[in-house]
Formats: structure tokens, sequence, C-alpha cells
């Protein structure tokens, strides 16, 4: 699917509903492809369908790749800069920016983040959204119709993204807080990004 530009997140709706109904659709239904070459053989094993000349098969999106602001604004998250900084793990708060004792990590569930996506999409005030948005760091998106989504294994950001485009270098300086002087030694900042024993 391709978006013209960046539609703010009240608009996207409108691009991922046509989408999502034919993903849906593929997922709930399956597809019919027709293939005209008869000497064409079926697997032995095979997750699809095969009758005469036709192949039934369902699908589902196995990941979905993008830059952390386009990946947000999909699941409906926060921005990478609000408390909600992590949409894997359970750290509502920037207190937790830096933190590397991952055996202490809680991980984000699913179903939860479903549930207040939904009933955010279902309040009608603005200001139980948006009580909503800041307790759970989640608001609607299309993509919750999905049945099978599940956005903290599933939604992944690329790896163009992660290191071309500085993001690994800008969470070293900010999460981590490591800094580099003007000769090129690295020392740490105020918070220590390595207070776990590892």
């Amino acid at each position: 699917s391709v978006i013209p530009g960046e539609p703010g997140v009240k608009y996207l709706h409108h691009y991922l509903r046509p989408l999502v109904d034919h993903l849906l659709e593929s997922w709930q239904r399956g597809v019919c492809y027709t293939y005209a070459d008869a000497g064409l053989k079926a697997p032995s094993v095979s997750p699809v369908s095969w009758t005469e000349n036709t192949l039934h098969c369902r699908s589902a999106i196995a990941a979905m790749v993008t830059d952390s602001p386009a990946g947000r604004a999909l699941m409906g998250f926060p921005p990478i800069r609000s408390h909600h900084f992590c949409f894997i793990h359970d750290n509502p708060n920037l207190r937790f920016l830096g933190d590397t004792d991952f055996e202490e990590w809680i991980p984000l569930d699913d179903s939860v983040l479903r549930q207040a996506a939904l009933q955010w999409m279902n309040e009608p005030s603005d200001k139980e959204r948006d009580a909503i948005y800041t307790t759970h760091g989640t608001r609607y998106s299309e993509m919750w119709r999905l049945p099978y989504l599940r956005p903290t294994l599933q939604l992944v950001i690329d790896g163009m993204h992660g290191f071309f485009e500085r993001v690994c270098f800008q969470h070293a300086l900010a999460a981590l807080q490591i800094f580099e002087d003007k000769k090129g030694i690295l020392t740490p900042g105020k918070v220590s990004c390595y207070s776990f024993a590892f």
C-alpha cells in the first residue's frame, strides 16, 4: 500500500480501512488463484488446498517493517518521545529510559493493548480518550481489526532507519547517555548506561 505524504493520525484510518478489509478476507475466507499450467503438481504437504487449476490459500501479515514514526502511527501508538517510548515493554515512564536490566523488563500484553484501543474507539468523550491514550499508550487503529495481530512481535523497525539515519546513534546519546568528546573518547553521562552487571 502506498500513502501519499504523511497523513495525520485521524486520516490514516481512511487509507488503512480498504487494505485491512482485503487482509481480513484473505485471512478468514482465503483467496483463490487460478493457473493455466495443467502439469503443475501440488506439493505432498501443503498449507493450501488445491483443486483442478485452482489454488486456494489464506494469508496473514508476518511482519510490518517500517520506520519508527510510521510504525507508531500505523498502530496508534504515541510518538517516540512520549512516556510510552517502548511498544514492546511496559515501562510507561521516561525514568526507565536507559534501564538495561532486561531481566526486570515487563513485556507488554497485546491483548491489553487491543482492549485499550477498542475502548478508545468506543469512547465518545475526547477527555476519556485522552485518559486511555495516556494510561495505555494506544489509540484505535484499523490494524486492530486483524484478529491475529500482535504488534509487540510483528512491528519491526527497519535496519536502514536504525543505522543509516543515525537512530542507533541518537539512542546511544539520549537513552544510554554515552558521549564522545573531541578526541573520540566515549564517556558515560549522568545515567550509567550499563548499570546491570552483564
